[in-house]
């Protein structure tokens, strides 16, 4: 999953969130 961060990182949904943050929503 963390090979998507860059990718995620940059998607508007994820703008602003760090890697931590993402991560903690998509293990929800």
């Amino acid at each position: 999953m963390k090979k998507y961060l860059p990718i995620l990182r940059n998607s508007p949904f994820f703008k602003g969130l760090t890697d931590n943050e993402i991560l903690s929503i998509l293990h929800c």
